[in-house]
């Protein structure tokens, strides 16, 4: 990366955790950043990202709303500061509506399809299994649904299932995922603007934090509790 700096590079695009691991360093020094995704505001660099605690939030309470009051939920890595605030959203909406946090429901997995296999297995084999699991992205989503289809259990009607980001992964699931969605199309595009802006006029530049909407999308693998087609 300091390579790249050193041949002429001016500015970097950043996705979770290089954002956060490149802070402080002697490449963004040397070169403009903006990172996509971010958790929240990162010294030195432009960020644009969603309030990832306020989606889990929301994510949550619209299970809870459903009825569900065992619900699991399957973290990223803790090195993504955006896998801690998710579950901190998640603890709060349970919080907030008299539910007690417990430690038994949640996992951590590494946003893969794998590890959200693994988490699963491990929460539906509690002897008094959750009726709901969030997962912190698509992929280990679609992970918590390979796991119920094997043990036969019926989406939404056994087990609600919601995911996050919204990628095609989201649709590609069955059934389709409940999820919030990162308008990621649009972060990106204003992310490269702000670069450019950023390299073209170095001496006016002052990082910014950009704060996208997202939006809750409901599918059919979420349902109230104990309902049937």
């Amino acid at each position: 990366m300091l390579n790249a700096a050193r041949s002429g590079v001016q500015g970097l695009l950043l996705v979770p955790p290089y954002a956060e691991l490149l802070v402080g360093s002697a490449v963004l020094s040397e070169m403009k950043a903006t990172a996509i995704a971010a958790a929240g505001p990162l010294p030195s660099m432009n960020t644009v990202r969603i309030d990832n605690r306020s989606a889990a939030r929301k994510l949550t309470t619209f299970l809870i709303r459903l009825g569900h009051r065992r619900i699991g939920f399957i973290s990223g890595p803790p090195t993504h500061a955006d896998s801690l605030e998710r579950r901190a959203g998640y603890q709060d909406a349970l919080r907030k509506a008299g539910i007690p946090v417990q430690i038994e429901l949640t996992r951590e997995g590494d946003f893969t399809f794998e590890s959200g296999r693994v988490a699963a297995k491990q929460i539906l084999d509690l002897q008094n299994r959750p009726t709901a699991i969030v997962a912190s992205n698509d992929d280990m989503a679609s992970g918590v649904v390979w796991v119920a289809h094997q043990r036969r259990l019926k989406l939404p009607g056994d087990l609600s299932v919601a995911g996050f980001d919204d990628t095609p992964t989201a649709l590609k699931s069955w059934p389709p995922l409940t999820v919030i969605r990162q308008p990621i199309d649009r972060m990106v595009e204003h992310g490269v603007s702000l670069l450019l802006d950023s390299v073209r006029t170095p001496t006016m530049w002052v990082p910014q934090d950009v704060v996208f909407d997202y939006t809750l999308v409901e599918r059919a693998s979420t349902s109230a509790v104990g309902a049937r087609p």
